[in-house]
Order: C-alpha cells, then structure tokens, then sequence
C-alpha cells in the first residue's frame, strides 16, 4: 500500500510539472538593488499559465537600519510575493507585475527633543509595518545570465505620523507623534535585479 501511495506520488508530481513549466529555463534566482528591497534575493518562477507568460515571483531582503540611516540605529525587512505577466514574449522581456510587500522597521530614533522641557533630549524605539498593494513595470533581459530593470508604485495606508514613547535619561518619558521617514513610506519603487536562469 505505501509503495501504491509513493508511486501515486511521483506521477502525480510528473504530472504538475509538466503542466506548469513553461520552457526550457523556468526557475530565475537572482538579487536585486533599488527601492524598497534596498539589496535582496529575489526568484522567480515561469509556469505554461496564460501563453507561457505568467510568472509567480518573491522578494526578501533584511539589513540593519544604521547601515543607512545614521545615527538612527534597528532593522528593517522587507517581504514581496505576486505575479508577473510577460508582454509579448515566453517568460522574458517586458512585463507587469502585480504583487503585495510588507516593510517591517524597528528603529531606535536618538536625539528626540522633549515637548515639554526645554534642551532635553530622549530615545525612541519605534516600530512600523508598511503594507501595499504593488504595481510595476519590468523587462527580462538576456538568457542564462539576466537582467531585469523594475519601476512601478505602491498603494499604501500608512498614516506619516506614529505616536512614540520617548525615554529620557533622567527615567521620565513622554508620549510625542513622530514622522515616519519618507523612505519607508512613498509610493514610488524601483531597482535593478541580475542572476541566473534555470
């Protein structure tokens, strides 16, 4: 019976592949550098759905925040899954993309003055979670070895401004709305992405 299942197992596997890859080098692994993932993997996956031109795609990518933003100091992630729509051509040149990304931030803000009294200062430890709604416009370019230029916009509901405990050195804190930088929240995207296709 465990032989029935096991073999019932790899035809049906046989089976899905068949149907949904597409061409001869269907698994695309690669990094990309830009806005919002600022630098990250990416890998992308052509299945034979709509022509052959229909791609299952995700992003990651996690760095510390001080990297960039000094002397603020955290991390922030970043996470993209979604579809991309090939154009003209089988799984390369342009296409549209639509997908949803979460931005995750925990910053530890320094040198946040006090509302109340004068020439104190204080530290913060926000954290954030940007969710979107993504649309873009790419191209796949080349073969084995790839590039891939991306622009688009992302539809967001994050409010500019969070409210903050800041702590002072002297114990006392106090409760103060912050603005979020623009980085983490504007709608406009873009980066460059290169790699291997499989």
């Amino acid at each position: 019976m465990k032989s029935y299942f096991k073999n019932a197992f790899i035809v049906a596997l046989l089976f899905f592949s068949g149907i949904v890859i597409s061409q001869e080098k269907p698994i695309r692994i690669g990094l990309k550098i830009g806005f919002p993932n600022i630098a990250g993997g990416n890998v992308e996956y052509v299945t034979t759905l709509l022509n052959n031109k229909l791609a299952f795609s995700a992003d990651y990518s996690s760095l510390k925040a001080d990297s960039y933003l000094d002397p603020d100091k955290g991390e922030v992630s970043y996470f993209q899954v979604g579809v991309n729509y090939y154009l003209f051509k089988e799984g390369k040149g342009l296409y549209l993309s639509a997908n949803y990304g979460i931005l995750d931030a925990e910053l530890t803000l320094q040198d946040i003055e006090s509302d109340i009294e004068f020439d104190k200062y204080g530290i913060a430890s926000p954290s954030l979670s940007n969710k979107s709604v993504n649309v873009k416009l790419g191209a796949k370019l080349g073969g084995f070895f790839y590039f891939r230029p991306e622009v688009g916009y992302g539809f967001t509901s994050l409010d500019p401004t969070i409210d903050v405990v800041v702590n002072f050195p002297d114990g006392t804190s106090e409760n103060q709305p912050e603005e979020i930088p623009e980085e983490l929240t504007k709608g406009l995207m873009f980066n460059i992405g290169f790699g291997f296709a499989f």
